[in-house]
């Protein structure tokens, strides 16, 4: 029995570490949270816990700071809205005068685009819904920092907006919603971002708080649930009370679920199970509100000596509490059981804090045992699905059906799926992970639309040098978005110069294509010579197009010809804009290889199967026969036939279709005649 005790607890150990080190395959990103640079130049590491306090910081903000950390948890960038730093602690090339600023809540956040780590948009609010707006700034990531850029800085998608923005996946797993509330009336807008970049209209959603704007109400806090179903804003100063919503993370809209009053709530953060929302006042009581009913409890363990000013979920799934103007943070342990414990000073620091934690995407921390990410292909509904476990699965099941009156189907038994939908629609997608007695399953909605033409704008084209015309080009009608590389948003464009041009588009559908065409003017001008290679002629510069002419009538549109016949030869050529040159006339007076007469040799049977007969050859003469298929490609080839007026030539090893057969004597002269194989 011992030892049936002891194998049970070695294969937990080694299942413990297998589970150990897959456990962040369903959410890569995990990591990205370790780095936590926040108030007066705190440092704290949490790839140990407690974590390491690191000095190096230059940050000195207020309030607003965000930190992007790659996905092995090692430090890449930081700021707090108005400059950049890297991981050596430089300023990044243009990364000062951005649009945030230090006392804006959760005035900054860092996303990356997807699947391009090179790639970072940081996005900014203003203060107290002030004029410089919500912007994003998209910064070029280099491996060694120093030489990262801002490349581009400060570009307005919204006027006036509360001070605090959140995010969250957007249902394939892969893109990523920024969310922002207008700084009056009930707008929410929720911006995507793709792995082609970011889509800069967004979603508009109302939501049921009708906020009258003015420099104390715009300030506020907000947060997403780890899982992104739900949405919870407070307006801080003045109005006392924070907004409940739902939100639709496939086609990015909210509705409200309802509204609640608390005294100045400063700190939201949701447990890593969901189920519970820790929501502070700034500085009378915490609550833990149950996310079934809504419902709030105080948690008794806080007195009115201190001020919450911020809380985030730390990756020991601990609650950290900024305690404003402090060396200390508080923390609540046992978040997810009954009876959560809060301590006061739960995590000495070495410098002072200030208002407010780090911003990060929320769904850092949403780890399941059971996910998967889907990519649609725009113009051929195809879709590649990838699941993933944290269990070391090894039995695997897909299942489809359309949300109306759909059944389910099977369609796949492996990790990795492409699968190719019939219809437009919207589906639920469900995938099964196994193994053994372990089972888990997670569920998504999919949405088919119409499917996109692989070309929107047309072909490459290009016009003669100083007569290029005014164009339009246009894309489909229809869409949620369209982004050119003019920055122009219409749905057409009229140009009237040569250049690339692309353009990208969404449509309602959130599916998303690129196109691009190149408009060019010809360079095509220079005069052509004529080159003689034997019994050939060439052109001596490259054409899109070739027209040769013997005595002024067309011959050829090949980029070389063949000479068979002696006259005045002439070479036009031309390139895809229509610019045209000529060549000086050639005159072919004499052949290099004359012709035997045709009258004197035959070749029969015509069609032939097995052997083919030439006769009328000369007894006393030299000849080489070559046979050709219809590509040019020698099949068969017969050197120094001599003493013979009649060849019989097998031919049962050729293949079906028509051939050439060259004749050719000693004095260079040739026939050349076509026949059969079947």
């Amino acid at each position: 029995m011992k030892n049936v005790t002891l194998f049970i607890l070695v294969l937990m150990i080694i299942n413990g570490q297998a589970q150990t080190q897959r456990s962040y395959e369903t959410n890569p990103d995990r990591k990205r949270t370790f780095n936590w640079l926040f108030g007066d130049s705190i440092w704290l590491d949490y790839r140990t816990n407690p974590p390491i306090q690191k000095n190096g910081s230059h940050l000195k903000a207020l309030e607003s700071s965000t930190v992007l950390s790659d996905t092995g948890g090692n430090l890449l960038l930081y700021s707090d809205g108005v400059t950049v730093w890297n991981k050596n602690h430089k300023i990044i090339k243009n990364g000062t005068g951005l649009n945030g600023n230090e006392s804006s809540s959760q005035g900054s956040l860092f996303i990356p685009q997807p699947n391009n780590d090179s790639i970072v948009y940081l996005f900014t609010t203003d203060w107290q819904g002030k004029s410089k707006g919500f912007c994003y700034n998209k910064i070029i990531l280099n491996k060694n920092g120093d030489s990262s850029t801002v490349v581009e800085k400060n570009i307005k998608l919204l006027p006036s907006v509360f001070e605090s923005i959140s995010a969250t996946k957007h249902a394939n797993g892969i893109w990523t919603w920024v969310v922002v509330r207008n700084a009056s009336g009930k707008g929410i807008n929720a911006f995507l971002i793709t792995d082609k970049g970011l889509i800069n209209c967004g979603i508009y959603s109302e939501s049921q708080a009708n906020v009258v704007y003015d420099d104390i109400g715009s300030q506020s806090i907000s947060t997403f649930s780890n899982d992104g179903s739900n949405y919870i804003i407070s307006f801080v100063i003045g109005l006392d009370y924070f907004e409940i919503l739902n939100f639709d993370n496939l086609r990015g809209q909210f509705t409200s679920k309802s509204i609640s009053g608390i005294v100045t709530p400063t700190a939201i953060t949701f447990t890593k199970d969901n189920k519970y929302c820790y929501l502070a006042e700034r500085d009378f009581n915490l609550y833990r509100i149950d996310c079934k009913d809504w419902n709030k409890v105080a948690v008794n363990n806080h007195n009115d000596s201190f001020m919450f000013v911020g809380s985030r979920m730390n990756p020991y799934n601990q609650i950290e509490f900024n305690i404003f103007d402090s060396m200390f943070m508080g923390r609540v342990v046992n978040s997810e059981q009954a009876n959560p414990k809060f301590i006061r000073k739960g995590l000495k620091l070495n410098k002072k804090a200030t208002n407010g934690l780090p911003n990060f995407d929320n769904s850092y921390n949403n780890t399941l045992g059971v996910n998967f990410i889907y990519k649609i292909n725009c113009s051929t509904h195809q879709v590649e699905f990838n699941g993933q476990d944290t269990f070391n699965a090894n039995n695997y099941l897909w299942k489809i059906k359309k949300v109306f009156g759909g059944s389910w189907q099977n369609i796949g038994t492996t990790k990795k799926l492409i699968y190719s939908f019939t219809d437009t629609g919207l589906y639920t997608a469900q995938f099964i992970a196994s193994n053994g007695s372990i089972k888990d399953t997670t569920t998504k909605q999919i949405v088919i639309g119409d499917k996109i033409p692989k070309s929107i704008l047309g072909r490459d084209t290009g016009y003669c040098k100083g007569s290029f015309p005014t164009l339009t080009l246009k894309a489909p009608q229809g869409l949620h978005c369209i982004y050119w590389n003019t920055d122009s948003t219409s749905q057409s464009i009229t140009i009237n110069q040569a250049g690339r041009y692309i353009a990208t588009i969404t449509t309602a559908s959130l599916c998303q294509i690129s196109d691009t065409v190149n408009l060019y003017e010809d360079t095509i001008l220079l005069k052509p010579q004529i080159i003689r290679h034997g019994d050939s002629l060439l052109s001596s510069i490259k054409a899109t197009k070739y027209t040769w002419k013997r005595d002024n009538i067309v011959i050829s549109h090949s980029p070389s010809i063949r000479l068979n016949k002696t006259g005045i030869y002439q070479l036009e050529i031309s390139g895809n804009g229509g610019c045209q040159s000529k060549s000086d006339t050639l005159s072919i007076s004499k052949l290099s290889v004359a012709t035997l007469s045709v009258q004197t040799i035959d070749i029969y049977p015509n069609p032939v199967t097995e052997n083919l007969i030439i006769e009328g050859l000369n007894p006393d003469t030299i000849y080489n026969l070559y046979i050709l298929d219809n590509t040019g490609k020698t099949s068969l080839t017969l050197l120094g036939v001599i003493h013979t007026v009649k060849l019989t030539i097998p031919v049962t090893n050729l293949s079906n279709g028509i051939y050439t057969i060259q004749i050719k004597d000693n004095n260079y002269k040739q026939t050349i005649k076509k026949f059969i194989k079947q």
